[in-house]
């Protein structure tokens, strides 16, 4: 039996020439991302990101430590041109998981960078939840 599909989404403001770091835990999973948007001297802007999936499985090992989970990692980096307003595909999975005891589940990542003016933004669609972040 299938269950549902897990969706995990990360956002994050960055500024131009900042860098920028978005950790989020998820079941088993740890996701990271991290990097710079930059400006080049003919206005384009570059992205430099890295992405990061990692999943503690099951499985233990005997370490100096003692019993450890092995751990999955998937990993992307990548430097790539991007323009305001307009949403780059980056990258993306789609496979079918089995944690221990569970039923499978499908896992989709799709990794999407939009870019876009601060002025761009109106700040009141935004939930209070949302700024008080």
């Amino acid at each position: 039996m299938m269950s549902r599909a897990r969706i995990v989404s990360m956002e994050t403001n960055a500024q131009l020439n900042q860098p920028f770091h978005v950790k989020i835990r998820n079941g088993f999973y740890i996701h990271t991302m991290k990097g710079k948007l930059t400006q080049k001297e003919d206005s384009k802007y570059m992205l430099d990101i890295g992405l990061r999936a990692e999943k503690e499985s099951q499985v233990l090992l005997h370490t100096s430590k003692g019993l450890e989970p092995v751990i999955e990692l998937t990993s992307l980096n990548s430097t790539i041109g991007v323009q305001i307003a307009k949403p780059v595909d980056i990258g993306g999975m789609r496979t079918t998981n089995s944690d221990f005891n569970k039923p499978l589940h499908k896992v989709s990542q799709n990794i999407t960078v939009n870019v876009v003016r601060v002025s761009d933004v109106n700040i009141a669609d935004r939930s209070e939840t949302e700024m008080k972040k």
